[in-house]
């Protein structure tokens, strides 16, 4: 199924429809339509040094900022390349199925599809609403697809209100056709507001509303236990320390200069790493601190009286940690 190099569209050539096709949807910003130029630049790149994986990557990048067929043709052509048949004909069915009307030719997609139908197991799903579909521990992105043959696996839709479950055991060959209907939404709910008022709300409203609003007591156990192993792990290195100035003194008094130059290079290290943990547990004992303040111990305290409780946000990024607080104080 690899393609040969007169199957793949010159790539300048196809950079050129690749443009034309997303300025001709509509619903694509500028913003989106200039980073799919550039993934798909960067696909062209990749390919020109032979980086089959980063081309199908800067492809298919491409085709999520801007949708267009020729994207797909290059993301199928370069997972190919690489051997990865079933990725490739997942791209293929994505292609012909949603594509098929750009004018494009489609002939080596759907040779793809049809030596993957004698491999593979095709699965296509309808759903009466919107619905995410997940199968094989991966969420697929379009209503057909094919799984490698197997054992038995669950295929998952998952609905605004719910989720809807089918088994199904891949077969070489072999095909499944699954239909999921959404559940019925949550039954009203009769709840109190804060002012005594009774209300009808929607179930998934009333559940919103009766959610706790301090924090788990488990994230405060968790958060002290590190704060504790962080101060446990700071004994010994304080202990080697003393000992290693014990031992530089030592040294010193036999006028032994070198062994006396290492021990000093030993003892700032474990130095360093003393500080270090010591500074780490108080960090994170401060953390604990202020964690058991927003901590919910109640387990079961009104809605209105939970309501006057702060509120502690934390988020986490690669570079960054922020704490904020909100509520009346």
């Amino acid at each position: 199924m690899k393609p040969t190099f007169s199957r793949i569209i010159p790539l300048l050539s196809a950079l050129l429809t690749f443009l034309a096709a997303s300025i001709a949807a509509a619903q694509i910003s500028d913003e989106d339509r200039r980073r799919a130029a550039a993934a798909y630049d960067e696909g062209v790149r990749a390919f020109n040094e032979d980086d089959f994986q980063t081309a199908a990557r800067a492809f298919e990048t491409a085709y999520r900022y801007a949708p267009s067929g020729i994207a797909l043709i290059q993301a199928m052509n370069m997972h190919l390349e690489l051997d990865n048949e079933l990725r490739a004909a997942n791209i293929a069915l994505r292609l012909v199925e949603l594509h098929g009307e750009e004018g494009l030719d489609l002939d080596h997609a759907e040779e793809v599809i049809r030596e993957a139908e004698t491999k593979f197991h095709r699965v296509n799903t309808k759903c009466d609403a919107e619905c995410t579909i997940t199968a094989a521990g991966a969420i697929q992105f379009h209503s057909s697809f094919f799984l490698r043959p197997g054992r038995s696996l669950a295929v998952i839709a998952e609905f605004p209100g719910g989720r809807k479950t089918e088994r199904i055991t891949p077969q070489a060959g072999g095909s499944s056709n699954l239909e999921f209907i959404a559940p019925p939404p949550p039954e009203p709910k009769v709840v109190t507001t804060a002012t005594g008022e009774t209300v009808t709300v929607s179930g998934a409203a009333a559940d919103s509303g009766s959610e706790k609003k301090g924090l788990h007591r488990a994230v405060f156990f968790t958060t002290l236990g590190v704060a504790v192993a962080a101060g446990a792990g700071a004994i010994y290195p304080g202990i080697a320390t003393n000992q290693k100035k014990s031992d530089y003194d030592a040294a010193i008094e036999a006028g032994d200069r070198d062994a006396a130059a290492e021990l000093a290079s030993d003892g700032k290290r474990l130095q360093r790493v003393t500080n270090g943990l010591a500074f780490s547990a108080a960090g994170v004992g401060v953390v604990a601190l202020v964690t058991a303040l927003f901590t919910d111990w109640s387990g079961g305290k009104s809605d209105e009286a939970a309501s006057k409780k702060p509120k502690l946000n934390a988020a986490v990024g690669r570079d960054m940690m922020s704490l904020t607080v909100e509520g009346r104080f």
